[in-house]
Parts: structure tokens; sequence; C-alpha cells
């Protein structure tokens, strides 16, 4: 099912809305991703 077109301009994947995405640093999180869970994991058991 198609959105009606005044919804989808309301879409993160609209294109007027692409330059406001939060960019994710793939290469940053596979290489500490493991670590910072770990560490996330403690401080959420304290």
């Amino acid at each position: 099912a198609c959105l009606p077109a005044r919804l989808q301009a309301d879409m993160p994947t609209a294109a007027q809305n692409i330059a406001n995405q939060v960019q994710i640093d793939v290469t940053f999180w596979a290489d500490n991703g493991e670590q910072l869970e770990q560490r996330f994991n403690a401080w959420a058991a304290k």
C-alpha cells in the first residue's frame, strides 16, 4: 500500500529529510561495539 502524498513528505526517506538523518559510522561500531556494549552493561548493572 502506498502512503498518500501528504504523508510521504514526513517520512525520513523523503528527499528533503535525507540531510537531517543521523549517519552511523559502521567502521567505528565494528571496531568498538563489543567493548562499548560490555562497558554499558557493566554501568547498567550498577
